[in-house]
Order: structure tokens, then C-alpha cells, then sequence
């Protein structure tokens, strides 16, 4: 007689753990779904213009990892951003070349214009945490050793610019990018730099049930029992989910404010069932002075954009899902569409309103240097009485650095070019039809006026609020129209 097997542990249609510890993944869900977690085999030649294989890190450990290639036409020698990316699943499920991780990495691929490396992380309850988030530090130390030539891997080597290192990660994998971010503090990656972190919709949670995740809908790719149960299986034993892995913002991990991080893109969903405790993890980096952007998509849940069904069938998960991968520019902005800015305003909306700001800055430098003299200092009286002034600072916040990183070495010299077309523009056609009443719209101190200005020509901010402008008549007739239409807003 055949003995069966008992199951001890399930998690419905994920998987099954047994008496004897072994772990079935076999997917038991509906089958209309089940395409999303088969693999996709490795291809060298170029599908849709992306190769993709799978190399071993170590041989001891036997650590593997997929690399997303984009292909080249246009014979470019410059090297390409990395994106380092920690697949999701509760740290139990999923495998980095699962079908739903293929179809959206290969487009940010292409749309990036970046080489993505994704980590195949070790799964619990065979490898409790920290096995998962060793294995990505070790994973990144691996990416280091081929910047210090000590190994080598044709793909990497070749195209991969280590100077612009990012991590990404979905969901658990979220959980990871922060875990390494810190460790990444505390060693030496040169030559190798981090240059940023993105994570999507992390697993952040407390050990008490949070207001989300009371009243937000439950579905079957994210509800309670499915958190409960996963992390149950993957944290240390012994642990609750107050584990600082899975709740960096509590009082069991170290504090936000000592830690040496990169910038973040910290993206969130609106109807994520744990939304609340992402939110307080996006609240102690603000409160620990650390370069931090939020991204928050609208009707849509936890890692929404993985599901390819609901992507291809339901408009608002489409239109979020493009704003999260393919947003290339700030519509209107004169500067907007300048393709330098490659990788990080391709992939985030979020930094609209940073990338608005930037903007402004650009567009403001290059009208002053077309003035010279009293001119100029009229002028630029002019455009410091159009702003509502404030205490907050609108310096070059992360998203603005995150921009200028990505854009590598070239970024000096596109500036020079883009900048001198755009201020001939200015100066012929858009000057006369400017309304700096919507132009220069956000609040604005000091600091931002040096930045525009330089302090060799400090404005000073109180002069100009105790101070109404004269002599608008000898500046270009257009700015003129447009300061009479606005004139007086800030006294």
C-alpha cells in the first residue's frame, strides 16, 4: 500500500507543503491563468527586438540569473543602464523567467533602452528568510565583480554601464531592493555605483491588521489569508510579521535616518490591500531626510500591471499599467521631450511634477542669459513677481538627480545642444506668446532663485515682495502683454 503523502500547509492553487517537507508549486488555480506562472525558455537572437538568457553567478550555489538584453541599430558605443531586478511571490512563489515577469521586463527593456538582470531567488519554506534577500546582495556583488574585471560575462561587460546601477523590485521583491539598498550602504561598490531604487508595491506590514487591509477589496492574486500564509512559511520562525525585512519602518529595524541609501521611486497602488503600512514605510524615509519619490497608481491593486489578462481586457489597468512603463515626457513643457532623459522619465509619470520643476529651472536660465544688464535685472524681477513665493523649496529634488544619472556621460553635451536649439526657439517664436502666470506656477524661495539665477546675480525674494516693478515697457513687447495681464498677484 502506497502511502499518501500529507499536506500540512497550503496555500490555495500557489502550493503545498508536506509531512516531509517537500514542497509542490504545481499550479491548481483556474487554468485561463496558469500561462502566467510557465517559463519562458532563454533566446540569444533578438525577439521584438530583446535576447534574453540565463547565466550561473556560482557554481557552488548554483545562483542563477536572467539577463534582458535590448537590440541596437543605431551602432552606438555608449553603454547602457542596468536594471537589477527581485521578482515577487510572497518570497514562496515565482521564478524570474515566469511568463507575467517575460512580458513586462522585456518592454521595459525596449522602451528603457536599459539591460535588466533579474535575480532567480531562493523560495521558502526551503530557504527561510534572509535567504532571499543574501542571495540579491550576493547577486549585486556578483554585478560588482565583473565592474572590477574579475570575471566576465560578454552581455555585461560589453554594454552594461556600472556607473548606473538600479534596483527593482515587485511586491516581496520590493522588500529586497530595500534590503539591499542598506547593505549596499555599508560596502564598496566602486567602480560599480548605485544609482537608484524602485520599489514597486513592497510587502511592508505590521503584525496587526492595518485600515487597508480591512477595507480594500481582496482578490485571488492578493488577499489576507495569501499574506498570512506565505509569510507565515518564508519569515525566520519565530518571527512575526514585525520581522525587519517585512516592516523596515518598525521598531525592530534599524532607523531609516541612519542609513546610507540611494534615491527611490516608491511606487504604491491605490486599492493595494496593504497600502497603508506601504505608506508608512513612504513616511519614515521622508522623516529620515532621505531622497524619496512617491508614485501612487489610481484604481488599480497590488502588482496590477503583472497581470496580463487584466492588462490586455480592463482600460483602467491598461492606462495605469502604460503610465508605469511607458510615460516618456511632460505634455507642454517646452523642454519636455528631450531624449536624453532615457530610462528614468520613460518609466515614471511620478516625476511629473519634479521634471515640471527641472523644467522651469532650464527654461528660466536660458531666457535670463538672453538679457543682459538692466534688462536682465528687470527681467528677472519680472518672472520672481509672476510666483506665489512660500517656504518650500523646489530644489532638484531625487526624481531630478535620478533623470541626470541615468543620463550618463552624454548628458553635458546633449544639454549644450538642446538647450542652444531651445533658446534660439524661445528667443524667435515663444517669448512674445508666453503666460508666466501658468508657466511659473509653484511656490518658490531663495534657494530656487539662486538656482535660476546663480548668486553672483542674487534676486533677493523679500525685494521683490515689498518691491513693484518698473520699466515692464522696455522689456520684449510679449513678455510685457503677458506681465500686465498678471501684474500685482504677489502684493
Amino acid at each position: 500500500m502506497v502511502h499518501e503523502k500529507q499536506v500540512i500547509e497550503e496555500v490555495s492553487g500557489w502550493l503545498r507543503v508536506f509531512e516531509d517537507g517537500s514542497v509542490d508549486r504545481t499550479w491548481t488555480g483556474p487554468l485561463e491563468v496558469k500561462f502566467m506562472a510557465e517559463p519562458v525558455p532563454p533566446h540569444d537572437d533578438f525577439i521584438d527586438g530583446v535576447a534574453v538568457k540565463d547565466v550561473v553567478a556560482d557554481e557552488k550555489s548554483g545562483s542563477r540569473l536572467r539577463i534582458y538584453l535590448p537590440e541596437r541599430n543605431d551602432n552606438s558605443v555608449n553603454k547602457l543602464p542596468v536594471i537589477f531586478h527581485f521578482h515577487g511571490g510572497g518570497f514562496c512563489i515565482s521564478q524570474a523567467d515566469w511568463f507575467m515577469y517575460y512580458t513586462v521586463y522585456t518592454r521595459l527593456v525596449r522602451v528603457a533602452n536599459a539591460i535588466i538582470v533579474s535575480v532567480f531567488i531562493p523560495l521558502a519554506p526551503e530557504h527561510r528568510l534572509p535567504a532571499a534577500c543574501d542571495a540579491g546582495f550576493d547577486a549585486l556583488l556578483w554585478l560588482r565583480d565583473l565592474s572590477r574585471k574579475q570575471g566576465h560575462e560578454p552581455w555585461l561587460n560589453d554594454h552594461a554601464d556600472f556607473n548606473r546601477v538600479f534596483l527593482i523590485g515587485d511586491s516581496s521583491g520590493g522588500n529586497i531592493v530595500h534590503q539591499v539598498a542598506v547593505k549596499s550602504g555599508e560596502v564598496n561598490l566602486s567602480p560599480m555605483r548605485l544609482a537608484g531604487a524602485l520599489p514597486i508595491h513592497p510587502g511592508f506590514v505590521r503584525s496587526y491588521r492595518s485600515k487597508s487591509e480591512l477595507e480594500q477589496e481582496q482578490t485571488p492574486f492578493l488577499n489576507l489569508d495569501m499574506v498570512d500564509e506565505f509569510l507565515g512559511l518564508a519569515l525566520p520562525v519565530g518571527s512575526n510579521k514585525d520581522h525587519p525585512i517585512t516592516c523596515p519602518m518598525g521598531d525592530a529595524a534599524p532607523a531609516v535616518k541612519e542609513l546610507n541609501l540611494p534615491p527611490y521611486l516608491y511606487c504604491v497602488a491605490e486599492k493595494d490591500l496593504i497600502k497603508d503600512t506601504e505608506m508608512e514605510f513612504y513616511e519614515a524615509m521622508k522623516k529620515g531626510e532621505k531622497d524619496v519619490e512617491l508614485f501612487i497608481n489610481n484604481g488599480v491593486g497590488h502588482s496590477f500591471y503583472l497581470n496580463k489578462i487584466a492588462v490586455k481586457m480592463d482600460p483602467v489597468t491598461g492606462s495605469e499599467t502604460e503610465k508605469l512603463l511607458e510615460s516618456g515626457s511632460i505634455k507642454g513643457e517646452y523642454l519636455s521631450n528631450c531624449f536624453f532623459f532615457s530610462f528614468w522619465s520613460t518609466l515614471s509619470i511620478c516625476l511629473e511634477k519634479e521634471a515640471q520643476v527641472s523644467n522651469r529651472t532650464r527654461q528660466l536660465m536660458l531666457i535670463s542669459k538672453q538679457k543682459e544688464g538692466e534688462e536682465k535685472q528687470n527681467f528677472q524681477l519680472l518672472l520672481c513677481s509672476q510666483v506665489s513665493f512660500s517656504s518650500k523649496p523646489l530644489s532638484l529634488s531625487s526624481g531630478s538627480k535620478l533623470l541626470v544619472s541615468l543620463s550618463g556621460f552624454w548628458f553635458p553635451f546633449l544639454c549644450s545642444l538642446v538647450l542652444s536649439l531651445t533658446s534660439w526657439c524661445l528667443t524667435s517664436f515663444l517669448i512674445p506668446t508666453m503666460t508666466f502666470s501658468t508657466f511659473l506656477s509653484l511656490p518658490i524661495d531663495q534657494k530656487d532663485l539662486d538656482k535660476v539665477f546663480g548668486e553672483d546675480n542674487r534676486v533677493d525674494i523679500q525685494e521683490i515682495k515689498n518691491r513693484k516693478l518698473k520699466k515692464t515697457s522696455e522689456l520684449h513687447p510679449g513678455i510685457a502683454r503677458d506681465a500686465e495681464k498678471v501684474a500685482g498677484q504677489v502684493y
